[in-house]
């Protein structure tokens, strides 16, 4: 297997593992594209890997079922619908 696609494939299992991870389906959820991303971006650094562009990362996003990416009507800023990132317990967060 040549070497890109290999580099490829792996990224898409540590893609799959974020959303497993970080992410939630749920049909009247929603978040900001940038909050997605940036979450994104964290993970994939985390896990030594190049997170790519956000415009990149809002296609593969696109492929999933039940997301539609579109401008909020009320702020105008992008929105991913159909997902939303999970919420850690603040207390949680404090023993980090």
């Amino acid at each position: 297997m040549a070497q890109a696609t290999e580099d490829y494939l792996e990224t898409e299992d540590v893609f799959a593992a974020w959303l497993h991870e970080c992410c939630e389906q749920d049909p009247h959820g929603s978040d900001l594209s940038t909050d997605f991303y940036q979450n994104w971006k964290r993970y994939a650094e985390n896990a030594g890997e190049i997170a790519g562009s956000q415009k990149k990362f809002s296609d593969r996003f696109k492929i999933l079922e039940g997301v539609k990416k579109d401008r909020d009507s009320t702020t105008g800023k992008v929105m991913i619908f159909g997902y939303r990132l999970k919420r850690q317990n603040y207390d949680q967060q404090q023993n980090w």
